[in-house]
């Protein structure tokens, strides 16, 4: 694997993991399972990357200065997190499954629900 392809996959990791965020409860089995696939994305993305920090604007995303808009759902996932008014966002090594859960969790609330609980 390549950085492009771990890359490309992180992000789409990222995709399935806030759909699945937004279906599933904290504590229910597959919203678990879940976290553990998206924290393996993100450790392959790790194996190029000190740290992976996605940049959002309102259509598209950025990951390493290179617009993702090639990717279908990159608008999508812009979408998702631009609604609930997230700039940015990074992950540094070290990081649990706990915390990915706690963070995807966070996703799956309202826009004014996240800023209450930041």
């Amino acid at each position: 694997m390549d950085k492009e392809e771990a890359l490309g996959d992180f992000l789409k990791g990222l995709r399935i993991a806030i759909n699945n965020s937004l279906a599933y409860s904290r504590q229910h089995p597959y919203f678990l399972k879940n976290s553990q696939d998206f924290k393996e994305k993100i450790e392959a993305a790790f194996k190029f990357l000190n740290s992976i920090r996605v940049d959002v604007a309102s259509e598209t995303i950025f990951l390493e200065g290179k617009d993702w808009q090639k990717l279908a759902f990159s608008s999508e996932l812009a979408n998702i997190l631009h609604q609930r008014k997230i700039k940015s966002v990074e992950f540094k090594p070290g990081l649990t499954v706990n915390e990915v859960a706690d963070f995807l969790s966070l996703l799956s609330l309202q826009p004014k629900e996240i800023i209450k609980n930041i």
